[in-house]
């Protein structure tokens, strides 16, 4: 994944398909802070 950019629409896409269960779950379990 690069750093010293914004990803790409491409790149974006790719690893929602890959970690959006993850990351569902990590939002969800994870309380928010402001």
């Amino acid at each position: 994944m690069p750093k010293d950019r914004l990803m790409s629409e491409k790149e974006w896409r790719s690893l929602g398909i890959q970690q959006s269960q993850g990351w569902v779950h990590y939002m969800i379990h994870t309380p928010e802070r402001h």
